[in-house]
């Protein structure tokens, strides 16, 4: 079957006992039951009425999603979050479990982020001089390119554009947006340290993470920036749908309190520097529906499954809010406030 041929529905309480069910044979047992009352949840259901797909919302750990049926993880946290109970759940639990767990998902956030695809693809048509130096973050947009198993560029195929608000203006207006300016304001008023008065954004990068691509394997941001400040807040805002199949962010819950050695990558890989998880770690998929918005500490340990899909892309972009006042270094670059060129102040 079809993705459009299940029916998707905030959890109600007819569903419970066969959501708990599903959870049990799916994900093993657990109180099930308990787990589901007075969270934000969806449910899955097939022709017949049986649940075959459970999202919820933990004030733990966030999202979790079991569903084992291609392109549904989507539409499951988005029907989870659309319902009031959702809604009133994410907002209450965002900056209270924020810093604990290190990362926060607001599903379908901005309508207005899946619009600007088409100028994506439009900044890399009138791409020039594409690099291979994963870390081109000296002057301007930078396209960086993508490279196969043995590391080897391939010819006409961005891997990621660096400093993408200095090729477009519709990068930083998602970035300085209403929605996401607020969200971040009431993150850094939770801080445990005096919130800073006024905020920057740098660092804006586009992936358009193609069929079969990668992006980014498993590292801390902040290893790039030359600081381990606690005070960097990560953005990423999906402008598709984004799910196990087409390449979601994956996390390492609690990592952000860590610390890891980042070393020099192979095939895919090979431009960045990178990281791994412990054996013990787990290791969370990030499922959300386009237009979502993903806020998390810098220093949390992250990745992005590769895409797997034969056609499916997954256009996201990244950046970082720093407080004006802190500024760093890395090899070289300045990112100062004023002296970094992709470095712009939202409030």
């Amino acid at each position: 079957m079809a993705p459009a041929d299940f029916v998707v529905e905030a959890l109600r309480g007819e569903h419970l006992e066969a959501a708990a069910r599903f959870l049990g044979a799916f994900a093993g047992p657990a109180r099930w039951e308990d787990r589901l009352r007075g969270v934000a949840a969806a449910v899955a259901r097939g022709e017949g009425g049986e649940v075959c797909g459970v999202a919820l919302l933990d004030p733990e750990m966030g999202w979790e999603v079991h569903c084992g049926i291609p392109g549904l993880g989507s539409r499951l946290v988005a029907a989870a979050s659309a319902s009031a109970a959702g809604a009133a759940f994410a907002a209450a639990s965002a900056s209270e479990a924020f810093w604990a767990r290190g990362f926060q998902a607001f599903p379908g956030l901005l309508a207005q982020a899946p619009l600007i695809r088409e100028k994506m693809d439009l900044m890399m048509r009138g791409a020039s001089g594409a690099t291979s130096d994963w870390n081109a973050v000296n002057e301007g947009a930078a396209f960086v390119s993508a490279v196969d198993e043995r590391g080897e560029v391939i010819p006409g195929r961005i891997l990621k554009v660096q400093a993408a608000a200095c090729a477009s203006s519709a990068v930083l207006e998602l970035f300085a947006s209403p929605q996401v300016v607020e969200r971040v304001r009431q993150l850094y008023e939770v801080l445990g340290q005096e919130a800073p008065k006024h905020v920057d954004v740098f660092g804006t990068k586009f992936f358009p993470m193609w069929p079969g691509g990668v992006s980014v394997h498993w590292h801390q941001d902040g290893h790039f920036f030359g600081t381990a400040s606690p005070r960097i807040i990560s953005c990423g805002i999906y402008l598709e749908d984004t799910d196990e199949e087409n390449g979601c962010l994956q996390v390492v819950p609690g990592s952000h309190t860590r610390s890891f050695e980042h070393v020099k990558g192979e095939g895919l890989h090979a431009q960045g520097e990178w990281a791994r998880p412990d054996d013990s770690d787990e290791i969370l998929d990030v499922v959300v529906p386009a237009g979502s918005v993903v806020l998390f500490n810098s220093r949390l340990l992250h990745s992005a499954r590769r895409n797997q899909h034969e056609t499916r892309t997954r256009y996201s972009l990244f950046a970082h809010f720093v407080p004006s006042d802190l500024n760093f270094s890395w090899r070289g670059t300045d990112f100062s406030h004023g002296v970094y060129q992709d470095r712009h102040q939202v409030y």
